[in-house]
């Protein structure tokens, strides 16, 4: 049987060692959270890829020589940082539910601009290397939301829902892609041959189908008699926990030394696991706002079967939705070690498994708002100051339509209201259990849960 001129060859070996090296080395200085991460890299040149880098699933790095030599060394690391990224925040499963539905050819797109806006930000905030040097450094080329007329700082959901509606799907047979360029990569090249682009997508590593250039699953037999290189799913999970707990070390010891996006990306590894569904218990069956489901029979909706001219009205099948009110605590005291970083997990937890519609109210001294969020990411922290619970649960009671229930995530060193709000109030104890000060003990009326940090 003839060999297919398409399947990507095996890897060359001496190549790409040199390129992991190198870059691996000047990227762990630049960023050294994500060391095992780097590492644990396979490198393969091909020039198969249709951009500069690409990484797939199983976390191999295809690069393509002739598309690199744009670039200089020191925007080589970064572009690592970038592709490493995607594995980290998840895009593989995160793009699932939208390849299914076709909008495959935007995942690429929609991962880029996820990555590169902080990519961004973290420039322009000075961000530095264990050497004094700055520890990002991208290319011209960048692929930015900014190309479409798109804001900044969006989740991934949140783009591919823009570029859905503006960015047409590709021609039967015509491959996947955005129009932006192929691969991941800190840069989107754009003048790539056509003889290489037979395929635009971004790949499995950010939730695209598999890329041409992509090789089997790891331990697939090869010509050779050899196997084919890879990371299994299984060490994948154990790499990412383990490089979560370092940047999570990293915040405690220094606020701003990792990006907050990766601190939240983070937690979502290290999850604190609070069984929400247990702990809310009956505020989530007992919630006066209803969606159309299966689940209960009111009045409030009328049947989908009622006959209109009869006399007798059927009633109609909701489910109940909550509205839960999560008043955070983004006081001095929170702001400076691993404590945010739970009061997030906590209120990305909340999102995900709760089933409920989730207000966030960051509160120091004073409340600052209610922000609608679906993610944890989509959180402003507003704060810095005093500690006073009691303003946020006020603040929390006086919202109209009034939540079902109130979630307050705090460090306990902050003084209680003397009476139980008029809404079950649930509190979330993060870590120091308010360090034995006995005016600072919770509240008899309030239910309370123990969170506490991952131990490093």
């Amino acid at each position: 049987m003839s060999e297919n001129p398409n399947t990507p060859k095996p890897p060359d070996e001496k190549a790409a060692a040199t390129m992991a090296m190198c870059r691996v080395a000047e990227a762990t200085i630049n960023h050294s959270f994500m060391r095992r991460m780097f590492e644990s890299m396979v490198f393969i040149e091909t020039d198969m890829v249709p951009s500069p880098m690409a990484v797939d699933e199983f976390w191999r790095i295809y690069y393509n020589p002739k598309l690199l030599a744009k670039y200089n060394d020191h925007q080589l690391p970064t572009m690592l940082y970038h592709e490493c990224q995607h594995p980290f925040r998840k895009h593989p499963q995160r793009g699932k539910v939208f390849r299914e539905e076709g909008l495959g050819h935007l995942c690429n797109a929609a991962a880029n601009y996820e990555i590169n806006c902080r990519l961004v930000e973290e420039k322009e905030n000075g961000a530095r290397g264990r050497n004094g040097k700055p520890s990002v450094d991208y290319p011209d080329d960048i692929q930015l939301p900014s190309e479409h007329n798109l804001p900044i700082n969006l989740l991934y959901e949140q783009y591919m829902d823009l570029l859905k509606e503006i960015i047409p799907p590709p021609p039967p047979g015509g491959g996947g892609g955005s129009g932006e360029g192929g691969g991941g990569g800190g840069g989107g090249d754009q003048d790539q041959d056509d003889d290489q682009n037979n395929s635009q997508g971004g790949g499995s590593g950010v939730g695209d189908k598999p890329g041409d250039w992509e090789l089997p699953a790891p331990g697939t037999p090869t010509p050779d008699g050899g196997k084919t290189p890879g990371v299994s799913k299984g060490r994948q999970h154990m790499i990412m926990k383990a490089v979560a707990e370092k940047i999570l070390e990293e915040h405690s010891k220094s606020r701003g030394s990792v990006p907050l996006d990766l601190v939240m990306a983070a937690q979502e590894i290290i999850d604190p696991h609070i069984p929400w569904d247990r702990v809310l218990g009956h505020f989530l069956r007992t919630s006066a706002n209803m969606v159309p489901g299966m689940d209960e029979e009111s009045y409030s909706r009328t049947h989908r079967r009622q006959d209109w001219d009869s006399e007798i009205i059927r009633p109609g099948y909701v489910t109940p939705l909550p509205t839960i009110a999560i008043v955070a605590d983004t006081s001095g005291s929170m702001t400076s070690g691993q404590e945010l970083s739970l009061v997030l997990g906590t209120t990305n937890s909340l999102c995900k498994h709760a089933g409920c519609e989730v207000l966030f109210i960051p509160t120091d001294a004073e409340a600052h708002g209610a922000q609608r969020i679906f993610n944890a990411r989509q959180t402003k922290l507003i704060g810095g100051g005093g500690t006073d619970m009691g303003v946020g649960i006020a603040y929390a009671c006086g919202l109209k339509p009034r939540p079902n229930a109130i979630i307050v995530a705090t460090d306990g060193l902050t003084p209680w209201p003397a009476e139980p709000p008029p809404i079950p109030t649930i509190i979330v104890m993060i870590g120091n259990d308010y360090n034995g000060h006995s005016s600072y003990q919770p509240p008899v009326w309030a239910k309370v849960v123990h969170v506490h940090p991952p131990k490093q």
